[in-house]
């Protein structure tokens, strides 16, 4: 049923304010800064890939907005995951951290890609690209094993630890294996 003559222009009007305040949001964005990077994560080129192509995109300061991530209100939405991504982990900056700490943070990534926590199911809905596949996946878990082994294997026991607990063995002997 077509309307009536009198309320067209009306209707008119309605979308042009609808139009215009469409427009005129966005221009409202908060700033969205990429600092420099300080200390990138040392990790093998085949781990930084993928990390570059699943994760820089929110957890690091070389974040590059997809086109559909720059119109408002998902600029808005987009611009919060990120500050709160870069507050909980930044490969940008993980490095000034001691290499055990990396190691665990880069774990709970993994576990959290492993739950299905990251990428955000949200984001995974509107990018279906973005989500990590399982040789990917495969390819970090490898990566921690391996840098875990390597790291247990390259630091050997310093001497006043091995001689303490020599000395506590000696004394747990002594005793006669009874627990203090």
């Amino acid at each position: 049923m077509p309307l009536p003559r009198r309320s067209r222009p009306f209707l008119r009007w309605i979308l042009a304010i609808v139009l215009i305040s469409g427009i005129s949001i966005q221009f409202i964005r908060p700033t969205l800064q990429n600092p420099p990077v300080t200390a990138e994560i040392q990790v093998p080129p085949g781990v930084r890939q993928i990390l570059h192509q699943r994760c820089y995109t929110c957890h690091s300061n070389q974040v590059q907005l997809p086109l559909l991530d720059q119109v408002v209100p998902a600029y808005w939405i987009a611009t919060h995951d990120i500050q709160e991504a870069r507050a909980h982990l930044n490969f940008s900056e993980i490095g000034k951290l001691p290499a055990a700490r990396q190691r665990a943070m880069l774990f709970e990534a993994v576990n959290q890609i492993q739950m299905g926590a990251m990428p955000l199911p949200a984001y995974l809905r509107i990018h279906p690209d973005s989500g990590v596949t399982p040789a990917e996946l495969a390819v970090l878990r490898q990566s921690l094993l391996s840098a875990s082994a390597a790291s247990q294997l390259a630091k050997p026991a310093e001497a006043s630890a091995v001689q303490a607990a020599d000395a506590q063995y000696s004394s747990w002997i002594a005793s006669g294996n009874r627990l203090s």
